[in-house]
């Protein structure tokens, strides 16, 4: 029997995607022209794409790289860079009547996070986004055009990658790991004595599952080993990982409060005052699955902690026909849904969701303050952000 090649199993999701992605088109298009309330702002924040495994342990019988096409780890893929265009052709068909045809800077604005994979996924979408016309063509043999995306490196993020800049955040999330260390340290001795990679932290268990779990889905057949690894084990390291993000109110206003503070500035530009010169009506944030969850965690809105490559979080700020602010957040995966912010209702009065951000959003400022605290283990936190 002849077994499909990984460049066949590319094509095989590509194919699926793409139909997957009219299915939705379709189903979406006519949502949003059935509503007549006006769209006043709106916020993306999406998953990069498909990628490679992030690291590669010593012994791994798959980390050279042509393997994987020649893609260099925790990069995007062929089909990461498809998705993430579908997306973008997505997005123009639903928000064709809000955006203009061809890129204006004081309409749109793209941050990504400091990675390859996220600049890169933001360029893709923005070019299914904006697709050349009229004095756009510069090139008629290639229908691209250059749309900036800005990134601020790790060190200074303090919206979508903000752990390096925080020493106080630093500190409580060494503790965290500490924690969780002492609760896995046998599982650690094993994957340590196997993987032949030291295990400085639950991070490097999770990059070694993630390696795990992309090859499984590549169809690629795992070292004998790994069959007494408990998948719900390694599941629930990184879900307890992911839910520590909002474990307590200092916490989440690390981990998301930047966010927050910022979608309150620009809605409240447009919801409230005529000149805005310092904000977009669009504003895209090309992140991680990190971001999506600590989102929607932070506002209590039942999700899989499992967030899909190519995800996005789309959040409306619409004015009804009887002149009524509200808000609604779409999640768009393979399908896409409208989710409901407080007791099942999809449409949420704009005060009351700002009421509820304001008790998590900071501003660089005070962003600053709250992260003074110092870090008195320089030794693990060296160590620490070696694997960040």
């Amino acid at each position: 029997m002849c077994l499909p090649t990984n460049a066949r199993l590319d094509n095989i999701k590509l194919e699926c995607a793409l139909f997957s992605v009219v299915v939705n088109l379709i189903m979406s298009t006519v949502c949003e022209k059935s509503n007549s309330d006006e769209l006043l702002a709106l916020t993306v924040v999406h998953r990069h794409g498909d990628r490679t495994p992030i690291v590669f342990y010593p012994n791994d019988p798959y980390k050279d790289s042509s393997i994987w096409n020649g893609t260099a780890a925790g990069d995007l893929t062929n089909v990461g860079k498809q998705q993430m265009y579908e997306l973008g052709k997505w997005m123009r068909a639903r928000y064709d009547n809000f955006l203009s045809k061809t890129y204006h800077k004081k309409e749109i604005y793209v941050l990504s996070s400091d990675e390859d994979r996220c600049i890169r996924s933001a360029s893709a979408l923005l070019a299914g986004l904006y697709p050349p016309v009229d004095t756009d063509v510069w090139n008629p043999n290639l229908p691209w055009n250059p749309i900036p995306v800005h990134a601020i490196p790790a060190q200074y993020d303090d919206i979508l990658y903000n752990l390096k800049s925080c020493p106080r955040r630093m500190q409580l999330f060494m503790e965290f790991l500490k924690r969780s260390e002492e609760e896995n340290k046998d599982l650690i001795k094993y994957l340590e004595k196997h993987s032949g990679k030291q295990m400085r932290s639950i991070l490097d268990i999770m990059f070694l599952a993630d390696a795990l779990s992309i090859e499984t889905k590549k169809k690629l057949a795992l070292p004998e080993w790994t069959r007494a690894l408990q998948p719900e084990k390694l599941k629930s390291i990184r879900d307890a990982y992911f839910y520590y993000q909002t474990s307590t109110l200092e916490i989440t206003k690390f981990s998301v409060g930047r966010f927050h503070h910022e979608l309150l500035k620009q809605f409240d530009a447009y919801a409230f005052y005529k000149e805005r010169p310092h904000e977009t009506k669009v504003k895209i944030y090309s992140g991680h699955d990190i971001n999506i969850h600590t989102i929607l965690e932070s506002l209590k809105i039942p999700h899989s902690v499992e967030i899909p490559l190519a995800a996005a979080l789309l959040i409306e700020l619409r004015k009804s026909t009887s002149g009524d602010l509200y808000v609604q957040m779409l999640y768009k995966t393979d399908k896409t849904m409208l989710l409901p912010i407080v007791e099942n209702d999809s449409k949420y009065g704009y005060e009351q969701f700002a009421s509820i951000l304001k008790t998590m959003a900071v501003s660089k400022n005070e962003y600053r303050k709250l992260c003074e605290i110092q870090c008195d283990c320089t030794v693990d936190y060296d160590v620490i952000l070696q694997t960040l």
